[in-house]
């Protein structure tokens, strides 16, 4: 895929998800698994899009993270799961994710889930790959990743 069909594909994702209403039904509240879920995604889109505007990598480190994310996305303050002032992200528990590494490229974010505590995305963790927003796929499982993995905790 060329650069243009590339950015036309991540405005369209991003498009889809700022503009199109929710089927859900006003003033409901999701599940925190499934918003946790959700706010991956978003941020996630917002990481591939902040990367091919700035064509560099993102960096690895939560506080540089957030702060490039700031500089290279727009309204980045309106997600609840960016705690700008603490330069964290954040699950809907209020936990900062989990940044996961390979060969030295953020690959996945992950949370704790409901206990709190990071089992290397086994339990209630909640595991999100930032390419499966291009890709569509997901591994139901951390453990099913083809790589060794390094992850980066609070």
């Amino acid at each position: 895929m060329d650069k243009a069909a590339k950015k036309i594909s991540l405005f369209l994702l991003i498009s889809l998800i700022l503009f199109v209403p929710s089927c859900r039904k006003y003033g409901s509240a999701l599940p925190k698994s499934v918003d946790t879920k959700d706010s991956m995604y978003t941020c996630s889109l917002i990481i591939l899009l902040a990367e091919e505007e700035s064509g560099q990598p993102p960096p690895l480190e939560m506080k540089d993270l957030v702060t490039w994310i700031e500089m290279h996305s727009v309204e980045v303050e309106r997600h609840k799961f960016v705690d700008l002032k603490q330069k964290r992200l954040v699950d809907s528990w209020g936990r900062e994710f989990v940044l996961t590494v390979c060969n030295q490229r953020l690959v996945a974010l992950g949370s704790t889930g409901p206990d709190g505590i990071w089992a290397k995305g086994q339990g209630d963790d909640i595991v999100f790959l930032i390419c499966s927003v291009i890709t569509g796929e997901h591994p139901a499982h951390f453990s099913e990743m083809p790589v060794e993995t390094e992850e980066r905790q609070p």
